[in-house]
């Protein structure tokens, strides 16, 4: 009989801003699966031909967990409450951790890691990790994808990583963040070069009174060029030079160019993960402030782009 078989693996992108509680609701995610499973598996028992009921074995779940910190240390244990406690890591910040369980045929995992410089700690077993130059990601895996215990607990971590996963705004911020310091650079080199040009851009040229002269020589002088061939005369006697029309940068441009140059330096820095465990509890706090003051700036900003323009154009006629 045919069935459909969903896929058991899933991540989650950056950025992901983790925190203690999150890696405590992993370990309850665990015990319930644990507690589900053996309890199924006592009412599944068999009774044998002869009528008695076989001894009960309870197979016993083999979890660990790893917390990776700088120089390739690790901190492991059973359960990520007993590895929060240990005293002598109080001042590590933690660049990754890993959870495994399995019971049965049941087995599955769940991995993040990352390093600064934008390299990561690819975990390859429990207990050992390889650097690689990939975009982190939290990562999740259930097998076998055909069992109904699997199923479940897929569906659990789903649940779990559903509560930590970034907003479609902090998501794009994160993949475009790249492109700031570009259009800012960009920005400032253009100010730069055309305030250069005698604080604006030359909108005319001054008029060749020589050239014309000689133009209308070729036409020949009559009563209607007479007045304009005075008129040349006089310029090209007395060296005369108009005054040349400069075009400045106004205040409309200067609202944008502060404003713009805030906005995308403030956009320029965007968190990837951050593991809110010992020492990563204070940056995680400072990154939760900075993500909610951009949140709040950049609107604020495109406000002042499009209306405070107007608005002082008719203050300030």
């Amino acid at each position: 009989m045919a069935k459909i078989v969903n896929p058991t693996n899933g991540a989650v992108p950056v950025p992901l801003l983790i925190e203690d509680k999150h890696l405590l609701a992993l370990d309850e995610v665990f015990d319930d699966f644990v507690k589900d499973k053996q309890g199924k598996d006592e009412q599944e028992e068999e009774v044998s031909e002869i009528g008695e009921p076989r001894s009960k074995t309870r197979t016993r779940p083999r979890r660990s967990v790893v917390f990776y910190l700088s120089g390739g240390r690790t901190v492991r244990a059973q359960r990520f409450a007993e590895a929060m406690t240990q005293p002598h890591v109080s001042g590590e910040e933690p660049i990754g951790f890993r959870a495994d369980i399995a019971i049965g045929r049941i087995e599955a995992s769940v991995s993040l890691s990352k390093l600064s410089r934008h390299l990561l700690v690819q975990p390859v077993s429990a207990t050992e990790f390889q650097v690689v130059g990939e975009a982190p990601q939290l990562r999740f895996t259930v097998e076998p994808s055909d069992n109904q215990f699997g199923q479940e607990l897929f569906g659990a971590l789903e649940n779990w990583a559903a509560e930590f996963f970034p907003s479609t705004w902090a998501w794009t911020w994160s993949r475009l963040k790249f492109l700031c310091p570009f259009l800012l650079m960009v920005f400032w080199v253009f100010t730069a070069v055309f305030w250069d040009a005698a604080g604006g851009i030359p909108s005319s040229t001054s008029p060749d009174y020589r050239r014309e002269a000689h133009m209308l020589l070729q036409q020949g002088i009559n009563e209607n060029n007479q007045r304009k061939a005075i008129e040349l005369l006089l310029a090209i006697t007395s060296a005369y030079s108009p005054e040349r029309h400069i075009w400045k940068f106004g205040r409309t441009y200067w609202i944008i160019f502060v404003a713009g140059t805030v906005m995308l330096g403030m956009l320029s820095f965007c968190p990837t993960v951050v593991i809110g465990v010992w020492k990563g509890k204070q940056k995680l706090t400072r990154w939760r402030w900075w993500m909610k003051t951009v949140s709040v700036t950049i609107p604020s900003g495109v406000i002042t782009i499009v209306l405070l323009p107007k608005l002082s154009s008719k203050i300030w006629p």
